[in-house]
């Protein structure tokens, strides 16, 4: 099922009667029935709704017209893999019209890996009141991404406040011609930014470190990373002294690198500050992977490190730049 629609009800004190309409996925349900839909081409495309009508932009704050026009949209014969929030729980907080002026990818990542989706689109009303019980104008804009793209506009005219709805159906129905053929030329493309790391392979692994290494070795050393490679470097000639007395022993094969995860709080007042945790916890040599996996504008923020290495050495690392 894509949509479960109350078409009707009736409410009583001790009863409750209504009629709902069950809209099936053709692309999905269809392999059931032998019948065989349009394939989804497109990535999962986040929608927010905005619809303005007075002074306010609305999104989930209150049920509106444009909403539920999408919510009631068959996307089986669309090209576009549209994921469509209900506005319930924090989601009417999370998604509202400030989005629009969001920049930060770090931002977005964690806002499209809640919903499962690769980039997001703004579908954007703006009703026009000729006089009170007269015509209506919908004025339509299509855009996209964190950059706030645009991609094309469109108007439509209703009779009255009646035909509202009927109004809304419709320019949903064009809104999705639009993001197909943006698709289809080539517009509506999901940025890699905005999808989250894959693991590293070793061979990139190995460049990284060489470069972060290049890196701190320009960089003044702090006494604790002195320390650290104080010791490091004594265990290395040890070592290596065991291995001139030992003579013509067999050498011990070499123990593979331990590879941790541990979670980081970091203070984020804003989005630039969480853009800089995350790229000075991926300067840290033998770091595989930063995610933020709890996000807190204006308090603490906890990201996900994985880590190839000595975990202590880790822990030393993170001290010294003042992570907890």
């Amino acid at each position: 099922m894509s949509a479960i629609i109350v078409e009707e009800e009736q409410i009583g004190p001790r009863r409750y009667v209504a009629r709902l309409g069950v809209a099936f996925d053709r692309a999905r349900a269809g392999q059931l029935l032998g019948v065989k839909g349009i394939g989804r081409k497109s990535a999962p495309l986040l929608v927010i709704p905005i619809m303005q009508s007075g002074a306010a932009p609305i999104v989930f704050e209150r049920q509106t017209s444009w909403q539920r026009a999408w919510a009631k949209f068959r996307t089986a014969d669309s090209k576009i893999d549209y994921v469509r929030p209900n506005g319930g729980g924090g989601e009417s907080l999370l998604l509202n019209a400030g989005q629009l002026d969001r920049r930060s990818r770090n931002w977005w990542r964690v806002i499209l890996d809640q919903f499962g989706a690769a980039d997001v689109i703004y579908p954007i009303v703006r009703l026009e009141r000729q006089w009170p019980g007269g015509p209506v104008i919908g004025r339509f804009a299509a855009r996209y991404g964190p950059e706030n793209r645009f991609i094309g506009s469109f108007t439509l005219r209703a009779n009255n406040a009646q035909g509202v709805p009927a109004m809304m159906e419709e320019g949903v129905r064009k809104m999705d011609e639009m993001f197909q053929n943006a698709f289809q030329s080539g517009r509506l493309r999901a940025e890699a930014a905005l999808l989250l790391e894959d693991t590293i392979d070793a061979e990139d692994l190995e460049e990284l470190e060489e470069a972060a290494e290049a890196a701190e070795a320009a960089e003044d050393k702090d006494p604790l990373a002195s320390a650290v490679e104080s010791v490091a470097d004594e265990a290395k000639e040890e070592k290596k002294n065991d291995g001139d007395k030992q003579g013509s022993q067999p050498a011990t094969p070499p123990q593979p690198a331990q590879q941790v995860t541990v979670s980081v709080q970091v203070s984020t007042p804003n989005p630039e500050a969480v853009d800089r945790a995350e790229a000075t916890l991926r300067g840290i040599p033998g770091v595989r992977s930063v995610v933020t996996t709890s996000l807190a504008l204006g308090g603490t923020s906890v990201i996900r490190v994985t880590y190839q290495g000595d975990p202590a050495a880790l822990n030393s690392a993170l001290q010294s730049r003042g992570f907890r």
